[in-house]
């Protein structure tokens, strides 16, 4: 029976090869949707995420209006609303850090330098610098070792905490109290932690993260980040303004602050729009090539009714004689996949590809029984003794 659906297909290639053209087409897109929604996901599901729900990012800018003293006055004024704020019944916890905030700029405008290992391994990472309430604030995932102290010393050195990418990519099967190079600067590692996102649906970069107590603030900018309790964000807002205000002298540093959460949702929601553009031309282009589909099949099944009721009269049943119409849009189905299949392939990681194409196989072969089925039962209707009296 194939291979005659085959031959036929063949000799009446001119009217198929518009149908197989757009079954590649549907193949390829619905892949695509399906394998940008695949990384999406496996990008957000990725090990780094930072808890920031009632988590505020705060701190100043030094603007260009400033005299000479400006750095230095805008970073004591800030250790004293950082005091002030501490005290606060609803605030939780506050972190003194640099570029460890999410969601705050492009991954490509985070700092990044390369660090070396004492084998001689370096690697390019983003490096971040935090304090010691920084674990609680973010509720980093330890997965080995230990966050560092204010002010300690290991060893004599200054301590570091990398990422479990970063480790990975050391190639120290335990990196815990090995030795980090960073800048020329050697630092012990106390532990690693699972990573440190900087957007939701991308994955963690490998990063290192120094002490703020060994590096403070850069003087032309602070951030900070405060953990409040739930539904207390609208007072911290106003209390950190106003301890400002009282803070600095004049008007030459800027203050800012900023909800993490919502920069999470900004984050997710930009995301979601690319991923919308690319599923909903696949959607459209799914739905005319179905349309399509079931009417070339009708006009297949009109054309061949005399062929068809001859089986009949040979003693094919009505089934088999249906079977033939299903199998043979099948067949032009699993013909369209073979060229989709190949571009996704090589398209996208195995990981991702593979689970792609093997679900997009199984969804158009049973979307390509759909559309074969009401031509099919018109074979119901036929009656070979009158079909073949008019032949």
């Amino acid at each position: 029976m194939i291979k005659h659906i085959l031959t036929m297909l063949y000799n009446q290639k001119k009217k198929f090869t518009a149908v197989i053209f757009e079954q590649v087409l549907v193949f390829i897109a619905l892949s695509v949707s399906l394998a940008v929604t695949l990384d999406l996901f496996r990008s957000y599901r990725s090990p780094g995420m930072l808890d920031v729900d009632n988590v505020i990012g705060f701190g100043y800018l030094v603007n260009k209006n400033h005299d000479g003293q400006a750095f230095v006055k805008s970073a004591e004024a800030m250790d004293a609303v950082k005091e002030k704020l501490e005290k606060k019944p609803y605030v939780e916890g506050i972190s003194e850090c640099l570029q460890i905030l999410p969601y705050q700029r492009p991954a490509k405008n985070y700092w990044a330098d390369s660090v070396s290992f004492a084998s001689g391994k370096k690697v390019y990472a983003h490096y971040k610098v935090a304090d010691e309430a920084a674990e609680g604030v973010f509720k980093l995932d330890i997965t080995r070792g230990r966050w560092f102290r204010d002010g300690e010393r290991v060893n004599g050195l200054a301590p570091a905490v990398i990422t479990e990418q970063l480790a990975a990519a050391s190639g120290l099967e335990n990196p815990v109290g090995k030795i980090v190079y960073w800048r020329g600067q050697a630092y012990s590692i106390t532990g690693i932690v699972s990573g440190v996102k900087e957007a939701a649906l991308e994955e963690a970069l490998p990063c290192i993260v120094l002490p703020f107590s060994f590096m403070g603030p850069t003087g032309v900018y602070e951030e900070l980040a405060a953990r409040v309790k739930p539904g207390y964000e609208d007072d911290f807002v106003n209390d950190f303004y106003l301890e400002w205000n009282r803070a600095i002298p004049g008007n030459q540093s800027d203050p800012y602050l900023t909800l993490l959460y919502e920069g999470e949702k900004a984050s997710m929601e930009s995301s979601i729009i690319q991923l919308i553009a690319v599923g909903i031309p696949a959607l459209f282009l799914l739905l005319f090539t179905l349309i399509g589909t079931v009417g070339i099949n009708l006009m297949d099944v009109e054309e061949r009714k005399r062929e068809l009721a001859l089986r009949m009269a040979c003693g094919a049943s009505r089934r088999s004689v249906m079977n033939l119409v299903i199998l043979q849009n099948v067949l032009i189905t699993g013909l369209s996949s073979i060229s989709g299949i190949i571009v996704i392939l090589l398209s996208f990681p195995w990981e991702t590809s593979l689970p792609v194409v093997g679900f997009t196989v199984v969804l158009t072969l049973a979307l390509s029984v759909l559309c074969a089925l009401y031509p099919a039962f018109k074979v119901f209707g036929m009656k070979p003794a009158e079909l073949l009296k008019e032949e």
